[in-house]
């Protein structure tokens, strides 16, 4: 049973600032302890914020149905155990944050604060040769600590293209917009971070809703210093370039959504899906911390993965510090995120700031490809055949959570 929120209240959530993505689970029969230090990502803030936290990979057969699982501790005590699933890692990748340059083969450097993050292409293709693979690399020196590089994926439902836009009035009853339009239709100081895969910045009915860098101008050089070059309305973080067009349509969809129920706010544009709309827990990462830095006020995630980390819950915890609201997919798969093997994340993450949205249809039921959960579910939203922007100054209807989320 789906937790539902006052129709009011999630209007108002949208319209005064909010918006977000996940990622799935991992389970146990193999492992180490690796304790770590706390450390520091960008302005101080601490990575882990909790100086006892461990990371513990099982090394012992567990009895839980014979799975490897990758468990979790806090404060000393287990706080999750949830399986590890091969088939969700990013091409076996390993994420790797690190002090100084440890003795690994490192692709995708990054600088974060005084540390660095790089990935360790491990050749895993077992359960048992990935943990085998992060005991190794979380025993090498200078490593902070090791973990999964999972992978996520924005999936949508049945494609309609579109003649013109349709007003989406059975969904705008749901919510109530008209209603919450004669109150308000947002903010121009309200800034949307959409994290997709990229926007249409020349679509008629987006190209006067972007948050602009105004410290930033197209030249090739970094004006403003922030580590990334001609940043206008935002950054691609798959190329790592600041051409943030969409090669897919999903993100330009989402962000016509946005900007249709909010027409006030500014989207800030991240690009973190490549052109099949999958990513990684390292390029999401690095795309949130972009919006916290630069004063979002909501981030949209409308996309999930399999595979629970810390690389993304600790991303989560800075935008919770830092008063950014979350709003994420609860994701396609029909089933019950309450339950390890069916949960998406970060929509299942139980921080504060997030809120995870499954779909509804015209009858107002869920919807029958949507996830859901009496605890990391939240609310509900319009998700069927909905409506928006694609590229090219066309419109196409889409169904899934993804388009529930802005909604």
């Amino acid at each position: 049973m789906l937790r539902l929120k006052p129709k009011s209240t999630l209007v108002s959530l949208i319209l005064g600032s909010m918006i977000m993505f996940t990622s799935l689970g991992c389970d146990a029969t193999q492992s180490v302890a690796i304790e770590e230090e706390v450390v520091k990502i960008v302005n101080d803030e601490p990575l882990i914020p909790n100086i006892d936290e461990i990371l513990t990979v099982n090394t012992e057969i567990a009895n839980d149905n014979d799975e490897n699982v990758l468990v979790y501790y806090e404060n000393g005590i287990e706080s999750d155990r949830v399986p590890l699933i091969i088939d969700s890692l990013h091409d076996g990748e390993i994420i790797v944050f690190f002090t100084t340059l440890p003795d690994l083969t490192l692709t995708q450097i990054e600088k974060v604060g005084e540390f660095s993050i790089g990935i360790y292409r491990s050749g895993a293709r077992t359960e048992v040769e990935l943990i085998r693979a992060l005991q190794t690399v979380n025993a090498t020196q200078n490593v902070i600590f090791a973990e999964p590089n999972y992978k996520s994926s924005a999936k949508i439902g049945s494609v309609k293209q579109l003649q013109s836009f349709s007003d989406n009035s059975w969904a705008n009853d749901k919510i109530a917009l008209s209603l919450a339009h004669q109150t308000t239709q947002g903010s121009s100081d309200v800034i949307v971070a959409v994290i997709d895969t990229g926007i249409d910045i020349n679509h008629n009915d987006l190209s006067t809703h972007l948050w602009v860098n105004s410290n930033e101008v197209i030249n090739n050089i970094d004006d403003d210093g922030n580590g990334f070059i001609d940043d206008i309305n935002g950054f691609d973080f798959i190329n790592r370039d600041a051409n943030i067009e969409d090669d897919n349509s999903h993100g330009t969809h989402v962000a016509g959504i946005v900007s249709y129920v909010a027409p006030n706010v500014k989207i800030m544009a991240l690009k973190a899906l490549n052109q099949d709309g999958e990513s990684s827990s390292r390029a999401v990462f690095s795309a949130i911390n972009y919006a916290i830095a630069n004063n979002a006020d909501i981030i949209n995630l409308s996309f999930g993965g399999r595979g629970f980390n810390r690389l993304l819950r600790n991303a989560v915890r800075r935008a919770e510090r830092a008063g950014i609201t979350i709003i994420a997919a609860a994701g396609n798969d029909g089933s019950d995120n309450d339950r390890r093997r069916g949960a998406v994340f970060p929509a299942s993450f139980r921080n504060s700031n997030i809120i995870a949205v499954a779909a509804s249809d015209v009858q107002d039921n869920l919807a029958s490809f949507s996830n859901f959960g009496s605890r990391n579910v939240d609310i509900s939203a319009p998700g069927v055949e909905i409506s928006s922007s694609v590229p090219g100054n066309s419109y196409a209807s889409l169904s899934g959570t993804s388009m529930a989320t802005p909604y």
